[in-house]
């Protein structure tokens, strides 16, 4: 049975912007905060990062929001970890947070103490998917997402870029080309600045220098 709210549960106020679809800022503030965050749904994301379907659950409650007298109701727990206010918000008789669920721009997202509607939220999302709307239409903008119905497949692996092939290793110089003595007399030593071989290394072979 739902917990019947008081009157120190609730606050008239007037939605003066929409962050995102769960997210408004109210007039006047409550208990010095602007920003009231939807208890028990999740849209998708606008900021960091947009997701399939961020924007039209966005535009939905700027439409339905923005400018609005509405009565928030709170819960048990008043704040989530960033310090906003946690609130369902009623137009009229209307509870926004389930119809965002029910048109499928939302998810059931409830978290103990602040479960009072919960049943009423997961039916509405049984609701959505029935339905097949929303987050829970295949063919529609959400179905990029990561709750579409029909996940698009990995993308097809394209061709290998050909790589040249590696040079022929260089050969070492040949006998009539070392010194008839042998040994490290002969070379190879390193070339000097500017790419040139020393005198008494006349043979510029494979990057090195050879005496004769």
């Amino acid at each position: 049975m739902e917990a019947q709210p008081t009157d120190e549960d609730r606050q008239q106020v007037e939605v003066t912007r929409v962050v995102d679809g769960d997210t408004i800022e109210v007039s006047p503030q409550v208990e010095g905060v602007e920003d009231v965050r939807l208890i028990g749904v999740d849209t998708p994301e606008v900021f960091d990062g947009e997701e399939p379907c961020g924007p039209e659950a966005s535009a939905f409650s700027e439409e339905r929001l923005a400018g609005q007298q509405v009565e928030l109701e709170f819960d048990e727990e008043r704040t989530d970890r960033f310090g906003r206010p946690l609130a369902y918000v009623y137009l009229g008789d209307e509870l926004y947070n389930e119809t965002l669920v029910r048109e499928g721009l939302a998810e059931v997202a409830t978290f103990p103490p602040n479960v009072r509607y919960e049943d009423r939220f997961v039916a509405a999302q049984d609701e959505a998917q029935a339905a097949g709307v929303g987050l829970w239409d295949p063919e529609g903008p959400c179905a990029a997402g990561p709750n579409s119905l029909d996940p698009s497949p990995d993308p097809t692996p394209s061709d290998p870029v050909p790589q040249p092939a590696p040079p022929d290793p260089i050969p070492p110089p040949g006998r009539d080309e070392l010194l008839e003595a042998g040994g490290p007399s002969a070379g190879p030593v390193p070339l000097m600045p500017g790419g040139i071989c020393a005198t008494e290394y006349p043979i510029r072979h494979g990057g090195a220098c050879y005496a004769r």
